[in-house]
């Protein structure tokens, strides 16, 4: 390489580094992030291959790491978890493997437990507009429509 092409690939991979150091990332963001800021092609791949040979990518990894997160501060079902994975560049293998936390029992009490606390921030005059708010609102999330019906009549149980 001539010095050029090794400045413009120490300013990639400073500029990788920076992605990394805001949040864990996958190689389809960070590839895709690179290539924005107008670098080179072989540039990108080689900072990408560095990056890999660090373990500083690892889409396994984030992966996971992206549905323990979402699972903690914004529950979602396993329907929203995967089209946002399909979106960073995550392989259906891996989404299916990252996802084996969230069986379907799993998946049913974190929708009735949303549905309680929708539930209770709720001053809806009829039992109808409420089951139409929940469920639109836990459809949103992703969750399977099985465990909203099942969260529903949890809650409906709990209520009546």
């Amino acid at each position: 390489m001539n010095d050029a092409t090794d400045k413009e690939l120490k300013r990639a991979q400073e500029r990788a580094l920076r992605l990394l150091g805001v949040r864990n990332r996958s190689t389809y963001e960070v590839r895709t992030r690179l290539e924005r800021a107008g670098f080179e092609e072989e540039v990108v791949a080689e900072v990408i291959s560095w990056l890999h040979h660090l373990d500083y990518l690892n889409d396994e990894r984030f992966a996971r790491e992206w549905v323990d997160s979402r699972l903690r501060h914004k529950p979602l079902g396993r329907r929203r978890l995967t089209y946002e994975l399909i979106q960073k560049g995550i392989g259906r293998e891996i989404i299916e493997e990252a996802l084996q936390q969230v069986d379907s029992q799993a998946e049913s009490q974190l929708a009735t437990s949303l549905a309680y606390k929708q539930y209770g921030r709720m001053r809806e005059p009829t039992w109808e507009s409420v089951e139409r708010k929940i469920y639109g609102y836990l459809t949103r999330r992703g969750f399977r429509s099985d465990a909203v019906r099942q969260a529903i009549e949890s809650l409906r149980q709990h209520v009546k």
